[in-house]
């Protein structure tokens, strides 16, 4: 963790929240195709399991088709989860620098065991196609053309098998465990109680917030590989491949999965919005979710009027609708995220201002600062007075809940939210991080005669 917070950088309000902006987008890709890429992989295992104890050729091939989906190929891979991966690791060590919070460390191995997971599953996926070609090999063994003989064979035949199921069994494990510090590390940055307590993966394990996002994520996966298995072969391979014996079992497979996918997701989003701190959370949070729940229901539509009418283009509205209930609801996080982190952007912001003055005044720039008495005076006065209501209500009364509590206030100069119903809303006053920070003190050091 020293080592991340070694390559952080002091952020100002507004870098803070383009972090933010970012962090969103970058989850708007990563959360869809890695739930994607974990439940087809996870259900293509199962399934080759299935056919080497039944022998079932279908079964062969639904397995194939699965581990496709989840890696089509190594581009979509660095791209959707790599790359990705690593940023929200990078934003996570600028936004939680100063912090004890592990958010950033538990995604950063989290983000490493997800690498190495999608790289056992290419193995998994190249050992079907490899063992086919040794079978291949096998008929035409022991001819005068050179071709192996057939001991050979079959050792290679056994080799690439025994590959292919410890391919598989380690692209699982890894896959799971970095799917559970990744989202462990974007749970715990909702709460701020959890910056402090949720210190080491025991205490990570320990956490119920953690284990209901988790869940919901499992739910994602099995929503996402369903709608996805629909669409590659009843709409990206509809023209390229014939109707064959296995689309009973595709269907069946897929609608089975989608269904308890796009069920479960609303119960456990709700859930884990409920265990969100009352700190944290906003009208748009709520606004948000009920999006999703309005995409998760048209999604729910499509499926069963595919099922029952057959029409392709059910399918074709079925995938995005799901992937964009989960863009929202990444979105309702980030928003979360936003409401909880406002305390320590107004800190980090400080210390932006400190560092900025300090860089112009050993270049000769001096900027003229205003204290916290001057703001207080040209601003603070016209609407406040220490013991008496004006426009708004006096500092005595309100100054009290922020005792030791100053990064909040400083929050709260920089973006007033409306709090007593008795007053109007505090407009915005344009103040610096610094300037903020000068008024705060200045007005706790009045009232409360300490500023912490």
């Amino acid at each position: 963790m020293d080592v991340l917070n070694s390559i952080a950088l002091p952020q100002s309000k507004e870098h803070f929240h383009l972090l933010l902006l970012v962090y969103n987008i970058v989850m708007i890709f990563l959360l869809p195709y890695l739930a994607l890429l974990v439940g087809s992989l996870m259900a293509a295992l199962l399934m080759d399991r299935r056919a080497g104890k039944t022998g079932d050729a279908d079964i062969g091939h639904l397995a194939r088709r699965l581990a496709g989906i989840a890696l089509p190929d190594r581009s979509t891979f660095i791209f959707l989860v790599v790359l990705p991966s690593i940023v929200v690791v990078f934003l996570f060590v600028q936004m939680f620098q100063g912090t004890t919070a592990m958010a950033a460390g538990f995604a950063a191995l989290g983000a490493l065991l997800l690498i190495a997971g999608g790289t056992a599953g290419f193995v998994f996926k190249f050992t079907f196609t490899l063992d086919d070609m040794i079978a291949l090999a096998g008929d035409g063994a022991g001819k005068p053309d050179g071709a192996a003989p057939p001991v050979a064979v079959a050792g290679f035949l056994a080799a690439t098998r025994m590959s292919h199921r410890r391919s598989g069994n380690w692209a699982a494990m890894l896959l799971l465990a970095g799917v559970f510090l990744f989202v462990g590390a974007s749970t715990i940055g909702l709460n701020p109680e959890h910056w402090r307590a949720v210190d080491g993966f025991f205490a990570l394990l320990l956490t119920g917030e953690v284990w209901i996002d988790v869940l919901a994520f499992f739910a994602a996966a099995a929503g996402m590989s369903g709608a996805g298995l629909l669409f590659s072969r009843f709409v990206w391979h509809q023209g390229t491949a014939p109707p064959g014996p296995e689309d009973a079992l595709i269907l069946r497979t897929a609608v089975r999965l989608a269904t308890a996918g796009i069920l479960a997701m609303p119960l456990l989003f709700l859930l884990g919005t409920a265990l969100i701190p009352a700190t944290s959370l906003t009208g748009w949070v709520y606004v948000l979710l009920a999006f999703s729940f309005a995409a998760f229901g048209l999604a729910l539509h499509f499926l069963y009027a595919f099922v029952k009418s057959g029409r392709t283009l059910y399918v074709a509205l079925l995938l995005p609708m799901v992937v964009a209930a989960l863009a929202m609801s990444v979105t309702k996080n980030q928003v979360a995220l936003h409401t909880a982190t406002a305390d320590h952007a107004a800190q980090l912001a400080v210390v932006f201002e400190k560092h900025t003055e300090d860089l112009r005044s050993s270049l000769g720039v001096m900027a003229k600062q205003m204290t916290g008495e001057d703001i207080y005076n040209a601003r603070c006065s016209a609407c406040h007075l220490f013991d008496q209501k004006k426009v708004g209500p006096p500092y005595k009364e309100v100054l009290v809940k922020y005792a030791g509590k100053k990064p909040a206030l400083i929050a709260f100069v920089l973006n007033p939210v409306k709090v007593n119903p008795a007053y109007p809303n505090m407009p915005g006053q344009g103040l610096k991080a610094s300037e903020a920070d000068s008024i705060a003190t200045f007005l706790m050091v009045k009232v409360l005669g300490k500023t912490q």
